[in-house]
């Protein structure tokens, strides 16, 4: 290992604490630009791309490699050493590596693979450092880590310095790995236990981004207009405003539950739930009528047999009076309550869960 510069110690720090913050990006794909980014600038590399074998994602993510030939990987492999090890084997050994170090003498037996003249090449992937481990195997599909590669127009090499920087990263870059996995582990598994019991549910990261909403929430949420109302209690239950952190909100006839679903390590975030409920009514007594509407005896009568659709001769058949004192029952009733209609009473002699 060399001395690094000041620069060069600062690039390195950048780089780290980006890795070891993997979940403040939207997404997977978006942490893996952003590193990519970052290492091109530290390391004077031309193109970047991230392994990372998880569900739902592309194994090799880059921007810069051509995605037909990249397609190509990794069912194209490049020629095993000749002690019978494979690239990968012997990559995982010593963590940080150039392709020129590991196969050293065998270097142009890789020039003339199928590999590197169907893939390297074509793809300007001439001169590569890369630090990878394994999260199971030494085959490309259970390996994790970052390939830098230069165009053999640029001609410079990658050499003790930039081995040097990504021996320095390579730590952080394992623990985010590892930490990523799990969390997608994590997910998974809560997933699929909300889509087996068809709940009306959401996950939601720390940031109130949508993880997964299941068949029957993205019913509900499709059915307007109704789904204005429950998208807008979906953001004051997410959100950074103090009203966010209440644990339920009613949404007409149902109600939107939060809470917090443990992380599986103190290094992965906590997920957020969201559940629909139908809620539950219960008709209020005549005498929980009187106390919160300040409703009279017989004014709590009519409130009841309002709520059941009683007309104005019904109710004084009921009372045993004239339709005429019946009807201003129902007046008071009415401005008791604060309503219009006398089809709103029935809503309001109910008490919700």
């Amino acid at each position: 290992m060399i001395r690094l510069s000041a620069s060069d110690e600062q690039a390195v720090a950048r780089v780290t604490r980006l890795l070891t913050s993997p979940f403040d990006a939207a997404s997977v794909d978006e942490w893996r630009r952003r590193v990519n980014d970052e290492l091109k600038a530290a390391l004077g590399a031309e193109q970047a791309a991230f392994m990372l074998p998880l569900a739902g994602h592309a194994l090799l993510y880059s921007e810069e490699l051509d995605p037909d030939i990249a397609a190509k990987y990794p069912d194209l492999q490049p020629p095993d050493l000749r002690d019978g090890r494979s690239i990968w084997q012997a990559a995982l050994e010593q963590r940080v590596v150039t392709c020129r170090t590991i196969y050293g003498r065998e270097y142009g037996n890789y020039e003339r693979s199928p590999y590197y003249q169907e893939y390297a090449a074509p793809n300007r992937c001439n001169d590569v450092v890369a630090a990878l481990g394994s999260l199971g195997g030494a085959t490309p599909h259970l390996l994790a880590g970052v390939q830098l590669w230069r165009d053999n127009s640029s001609r410079r090499r990658f050499g003790r310095r930039e081995l040097t920087m990504l021996r320095r990263i390579e730590p952080a870059l394992r623990t985010a790995v590892a930490m990523q996995v799990r969390f997608v582990e994590h997910r998974r598994s809560v997933v699929g236990v909300l889509d087996a019991l068809g709940e009306r549910a959401m996950l939601m990261d720390a940031g109130g981004r949508t993880l997964h909403c299941t068949p029957a929430m993205a019913a509900e949420l499709s059915r307007e207009p109704a789904a204005l109302l429950l998208r807008e209690a979906i953001r004051s239950l997410t959100g950074p405003a103090p009203h966010s952190r209440v644990p339920a909100i009613a949404v007409g006839d149902w109600r939107l539950r939060r809470c917090e679903v443990p992380p599986p390590t103190s290094t992965t975030p906590a997920l957020t739930l969201l559940v629909l409920e139908r809620r539950r009514a219960e008709r209020l007594s005549a005498e929980s009528l009187r106390k919160k509407y300040g409703l009279t005896v017989s004014e709590s009568r009519v409130a009841l047999l309002l709520a059941d659709g009683a007309s104005n001769n019904q109710v004084a058949a009921a009372l045993g009076s004239r339709p005429a004192t019946a009807r201003r029952h129902t007046e008071k009733v009415l401005a008791k309550m604060r309503i219009s209609r006398r089809a709103e009473v029935a809503g309001r002699v109910l008490r919700w869960d």
